[in-house]
């Protein structure tokens, strides 16, 4: 009985122990060339990204920099042809 409490206790906790994900944790990545100094940037997404993405929400998604480390994102459909074009 005690061993499935401890089973079940190792369950619970690994979320916990696992942290967030980190740059060689996804199986597929594609580097984005961005001016040094640039504070933001925006981009078009590769046809590749919305091929390899399990969500369809790409909430898989991640952005890491030079050093690996995540920095924060938006994902932002166009919503017309011109819209994509600026």
């Amino acid at each position: 009985m005690i061993r499935w409490f401890w089973l079940g206790m190792l369950l619970l906790a690994t979320p916990v122990f696992a942290g967030d994900p980190g740059l060689h944790d996804f199986a597929y990545g594609i580097k984005v060339a961005v001016p040094k100094g640039t504070p933001i940037a925006a981009l078009s997404l590769p046809e590749q990204v919305y091929k390899n993405t399990h969500r369809a929400d790409l909430g898989d998604v991640r952005v890491f920099n030079a050093a690996g480390e995540p920095v924060p994102h938006m994902l932002r459909y166009a919503r017309t042809q011109a819209a994509e074009e600026l």
